[in-house]
């Protein structure tokens, strides 16, 4: 099983560490795990990032579930696949959170959907020490 959660971040803060997300994942790291600068750490998180849109991003995923491979339940979403892959998309405050079994497929249709969304949303699998932007932010060329 994958997890994956994805964070808000700030426009100043995700444009300024573009390129340096291993500094966001340290951060966060330390918010959940350390020990002694835990609460600092903690504060250093909900100041880089800002709460989640819901009702936009509820009205968001709602026009996908009408596409029919989403379906909602219980303020979740699920894709299920024809080979029994099956992915959870949990809206949270300031949060979502992605659990996906089996193959690749059925986390890369939530990870569409919030590419559309917003270019700001860092994805973070602790477990596998894996994180990266949803939507990968172009270098512009100036001539």
């Amino acid at each position: 099983m994958r997890t994956y959660t994805i964070y808000y971040i700030k426009e100043e803060f995700a444009d300024f560490f573009y390129g340096r997300e291993q500094r966001f994942y340290e951060l966060f790291i330390n918010a959940q795990k350390a020990t002694t600068y835990k609460e600092i750490s903690k504060k250093q998180v909900k100041y880089v990032t800002k709460p989640l849109p819901q009702k936009i991003l509820k009205e968001h995923f709602a026009q996908a579930v009408a596409n029919k491979k989403i379906y909602q339940k219980n303020n979740k979403y699920y894709v299920l696949t024809k080979n029994h892959s099956e992915t959870e998309l949990k809206i949270e405050s300031n949060v979502l959170k992605i659990q996906a079994n089996g193959g690749l497929d059925t986390e890369s249709i939530f990870f569409d959907i919030l590419r559309n969304f917003s270019g700001h949303l860092l994805a973070v699998d602790f477990e596998n020490k894996r994180y990266g932007w949803i939507k990968p932010v172009k270098n512009r060329r100036i001539v």
